[in-house]
Order: structure tokens, then C-alpha cells, then sequence
């Protein structure tokens, strides 16, 4: 799951050149700047001495890319800074200027604890910052960018954008079914991947508010027969919902030569994480964990007497009104739901040709990911967050669930989702972004990212 809190900034007036990165936020951007200009080696220094939910080795991925990209960084001027946030104009190698805003810990200690770059990766920069457009012009060049992308066969899927709680624009392009023609539709269900944790998280604080659990509470408190008496006794809930339980991912050598069409339950995901060793010792460090989410969904079964998947359906679906959302088996049969297709093979190499994902994805998804789901209903699920429809706003803090400034999004092979709230337009108004890909990552989230920096300008 990638997390990434956007916030609402006060503008302030541009500092010169000699107020750069003077404020501590700036301080902790200029070390970032540093370690990103110095190298691979300064970069997992850095790295490791700012731990997050994703992976080292991800992140020093994703670095590598833009390193490559962008070569170097040098600070331009700040543009914006509060408690929360900073976002500063940086210049790389080749002159071109570019925005980072980078989220910030709260505390005496501040540290990083996100970081958006706009700018455009492998394919074309996003619309440089200038004077601000009438909303419907900036729209009509969101269509056009979305319907080039379809075209030229890098995107297939739905785009939703909504300005508070109005849509204000929604298309869907490409096919569902390549077979038989079916078109992508507003309502056509796609794979949320890693957006599905969300769900989880939720589930959790309603049982929270019940009196049900407790955040300290261990893992045997209520899973007596879970394999690993390390984490029955010494990992808590809180520690799997923040990813620093040390449980690792069921993804790996046992689960790709597994029969995907034999994984239809949360415990079907067991035997590829639960009886392996700890990664670190729980509470000392962070590392992404799929498997944690999976013994978060077990403890929701054993609390409530019913399978996780009823439970979601519902408790959150039903309680928000996301009446095309479910966590249902893959299935090529259904019009309504879109095939994943991906140009990876069974060994993970690339192949030239799109195929479809059913081979390569569990029957069913799970409470660490892939509920099926439409860009409405995620526009619904937000919004009844923001309504307390499903749990109160103190329990989603206790969560870290922000519906006013949420930035997530899910991918594996043949599926790519992002959703983005409380994007600033160049006007009062914030925006909402929900596109959704049965394409593999990033052709969701880059256009997505590509889409938030022209709202922007948007007024």
C-alpha cells in the first residue's frame, strides 16, 4: 500500500535564494537533496535513517529511475511551508523546473515521512506550473491526455475527477474483455489492489470503537493456534497495521509455483509467510507487510464469528452505499468486471504482448489487497469517511486515515489503481482523482500523477 497525506498549504510568499531550506522542514529537504545528488550509497544512508512502509530496496528502485531521470536537483525557492508540509521548486541537470513537496513528522524532531516529485518519469512532464485556467479548459486537457494514453495502448480504464463531492468529469476507455470486446464502462469493477488494506484498517477501528480490541493487544489474544509464538506473544495489532510486526510478504518462491485457483480463503495465504522467521524483531523497524494485513483479517474472523469478506461487505461496503464493490473470485465471465492484463510472464520477465493476469492472482483477493471495486465507489467510500459514517474522525487519526488528504494506491500484474484527494486547485476548491487500470503499474498511478499537476492551475 503506498500511503501519501497531501495537505491543504498556505501560500507564502517566494524566498530568495539565499531563505532556501533555511526552516528545519527545509533542513530535512536539503539532506534529501543531498543523498540524492550524492549517489546510490548517500541515498540508502539516507534511507535507512528515514525508515517507512516501503521497502528499502523499492524505494532505492524508485531512486535509481529518477535518478537516471533527473541526474541531479539543485533548490530554486520555496513555495509553500506549514507544520505539515513543505514544497519546494527544485531544478534538475537539465534546467527544467520542477515541484517537491515533502510531508512532514510532527514533533520537535520533524522527519520525512512522504515525498511527491511532479514530474512526468518515463513519460512526459506534467503541465509546467503558470497562470491559472478556467476549470473546463484545464478538464477538456485532461481528456485529451487520458484518450491519447488509451490510444496509444498505455492506459485502459476509468478516470474520475470530482471537485468536493461533485464529479466533474469521469471516461472509460479500453476493454474489460479483449476477447469479446467489452468496453471499459463508469461502472465496470476493477482489482484496488494494495487500496484494499484501507478496508482492513477501517475494520479494525470499528472493532476498536466496539470494545472488541485494543491497539496493544497481542496477535495470540486472539489467535491462539498461529504458528510463530513470537508473534502471538510479542506482536500487537498496532504494530501489523503500521507494518513493524517483522511478519513479510506471502509473495515469493512458494507462492508462484502454488495453484492461484486453490487461494480462496485468508488462510489459504498461511503457509507462504506464517512459518517463515521474523524479518527484524517487532516494533524495530518498518518494512511493507502483506502478511501482517492477512493476520489482521484473520483476527476480524475470529472477533466476529464470520469471514472477513462478509464482514467487509457488510459492515463497509454496505454501510457506505458502494453497492459495485466486492471481494468476489476472478472470473473472465462476468461483463462487469474488467480482466487484468499484463506483459509479464509466469518467470516475471516482460513479455511484447498483453495477456491476462488469471494464472498469475490468487482466486480471491484478501485483507492485504484486491477487493474489486468502480471509481465511484471509491469517490463513495471517501466521502462516507468524511461523513463518519464508519467510524468516528478520532479513531481514523488513531488510524492515519486522512479522507480530506488521502493518497493511495494498489498494483500487481495486469491491475494499477490510485486514489488522491485534497489536491489544491489554483481557486479555493480541492480535487479528487480515482483512476483505475486493468493495465499493469504504474499506467494508473503516472497518469494519475500527470492529471493531479494540471488541477493545479485549475481555478
Amino acid at each position: 500500500m503506498k500511503r501519501l497525506v497531501i495537505l491543504l498549504l498556505t501560500l507564502l510568499p517566494a524566498l530568495g535564494a539565499s531563505d532556501v531550506l533555511s526552516s528545519p522542514g527545509g533542513q530535512l529537504v536539503r539532506q534529501y537533496l543531498d543523498a540524492f545528488n550524492g549517489g546510490e550509497a548517500a541515498m540508502r544512508a539516507f534511507i535507512e535513517k528515514s525508515p517507512t512502509a516501503t521497502p528499502t530496496e523499492e524505494r532505492i528502485s524508485r531512486y535509481r529511475h529518477m535518478k537516471a531521470d533527473l541526474v541531479s536537483l539543485t533548490p530554486v525557492r520555496v513555495v509553500a511551508e506549514d507544520a505539515g508540509s513543505i514544497e519546494v521548486i527544485v531544478r534538475n541537470a537539465a534546467g527544467e523546473e520542477l515541484s517537491l513537496t515533502a510531508m512532514l513528522s510532527a514533533g520537535a524532531k520533524p522527519q520525512i515521512t512522504g515525498l511527491r516529485i511532479l514530474y512526468g518519469g518515463d513519460g512526459p512532464p506534467p503541465p509546467p506550473s503558470g497562470p491559472p485556467e478556467d476549470e473546463s479548459k484545464v478538464l477538456r486537457e485532461v481528456q485529451d491526455l487520458v484518450a491519447q494514453k488509451a490510444k496509444d495502448g498505455k492506459f485502459s480504464g476509468t478516470v474520475l475527477i470530482a471537485r468536493g463531492t461533485d464529479v466533474v468529469w469521469q471516461g472509460a476507455y479500453g476493454f474489460a474483455n479483449a476477447e469479446t470486446r467489452t468496453p471499459n464502462q463508469a461502472d465496470t469493477r476493477f482489482d484496488v489492489g494494495s487500496i484494499a488494506k484501507s478496508f482492513t484498517r477501517v475494520a479494525i477501528g470499528q472493532l476498536l470503537e466496539q470494545g472488541k480490541l485494543k491497539l496493544t493487544d497481542k496477535v495470540g489474544a486472539f489467535l491462539t493456534d498461529y504458528t510463530n509464538p513470537t508473534v502471538r506473544d510479542q506482536v500487537t495489532i498496532e504494530q501489523l497495521i503500521d507494518m513493524r510486526s517483522g511478519i513479510g510478504d506471502f509473495f515469493g518462491e512458494k507462492f508462484e509455483k502454488a495453484p492461484k485457483d486453490k487461494i480462496r480463503t485468508l488462510r489459504d495465504y498461511l503457509p507462504f509467510f506464517a512459518p517463515n522467521s521474523l524479518l527484524f524483531a517487532p516494533g524495530t523497524q518498518q518494512r511493507y507487510s502483506n502478511g501482517g494485513y492477512i493476520v489482521l483479517g484473520l483476527i476480524i474472523e475470529r472477533i466476529t464469528g464470520q469471514s472477513y469478506y462478509d464482514y467487509v461487505e457488510k459492515n463497509i461496503f454496505a454501510r457506505a452505499g458502494m453497492k459495485n464493490s466486492a471481494f468476489g473470485f476472478r472470473s473472465s465471465g462476468d461483463p462487469k468486471q474488467a480482466i487484468g492484463y499484463t506483459t509479464k510472464s509466469d518467470s516475471g520477465s516482460d513479455s511484447p504482448d498483453r495477456r491476462p493476469n488469471l494464472a498469475l492472482m490468487p482466486a480471491r483477493g484478501s485483507s492485504a489487497g484486491s477487493a474489486q471495486s468502480t471509481s465511484p465507489d471509491l469517490l463513495i467510500y471517501v466521502q462516507a469517511l468524511a461523513a463518519g459514517k464508519l467510524v468516528s474522525k478520532s479513531t481514523l487519526d488513531k488510524l492515519d486515515i486522512h479522507p480530506d488528504g488521502m493518497g493511495i494506491a494498489g498494483g500487481a500484474p495486469g491491475l494499477n489503481a490510485a486514489l488522491d484527494t485534497g489536491i489544491p486547485g489554483a481557486g479555493p476548491a480541492s480535487y479528487s482523482v480515482i483512476v483505475m487500470s486493468n493495465f499493469d503499474p504504474p499506467s494508473a498511478e503516472q497518469l494519475s500523477e500527470e492529471i493531479r499537476g494540471m488541477l493545479r492551475r485549475a481555478k
